[in-house]
């Protein structure tokens, strides 16, 4: 659609080396979870995507994977917090960021955080049993970097 067409223009102008995901936090469909934001500049084709600190310390709420694409690098800012959205991610195997079948990525994040809830996954009323809810999938992939953050609260298996 036109809106659409418009805020591609705005956010990833042509020829953009350098998108931040925040220009399209403003026209995401869902107020609960800013994946589509992230997804859309990934998407856009920038070699860099610029994820900044929200407003207040806010998190970044996922409420599915984001795909990273060949070639693409992507900078969590220091203090950024993603967090998987809570009741969300119920495929087994759910990541907040997929890397798969593409070379030449990069994950950064010095001080940054991603966070998912084992608590939950762990939990059988709530969720099916999986060992794969996983803060950063990497599969079929080469020349991939990810540096710098702190994952916590995916899936283990456990037996008690």
């Amino acid at each position: 659609d036109d809106d659409g067409v418009l805020v591609a223009a705005n956010c990833c102008p042509a020829g953009a080396k350098t998108v931040a995901a925040s220009c399209w936090l403003a026209h995401t469909k869902s107020s609960a979870s800013q994946d589509e934001a992230v997804q859309a500049a990934v998407d856009c084709g920038a070699a860099e995507v610029t994820v900044s600190a929200r407003p207040g310390g806010e998190p970044w709420i996922f409420n599915q994977s984001v795909v990273l694409r060949d070639g693409v690098t992507v900078k969590l800012a220091s203090g950024v917090q993603v967090q998987a959205l809570r009741g969300s991610m119920h495929p087994s195997g759910s990541h907040l960021f997929s890397i798969s079948n593409v070379s030449n990525v990069t994950l950064s994040g010095y001080g940054a955080t991603l966070q998912m809830w084992k608590e939950d996954y762990n939990d059988p009323k709530k969720y099916k049993h999986s060992e794969w809810r996983h803060g950063i999938d990497i599969s079929s992939s080469h020349n991939i970097l990810v540096e710098g953050m702190t994952v916590t609260q995916v899936s283990q298996y456990s037996s008690s």
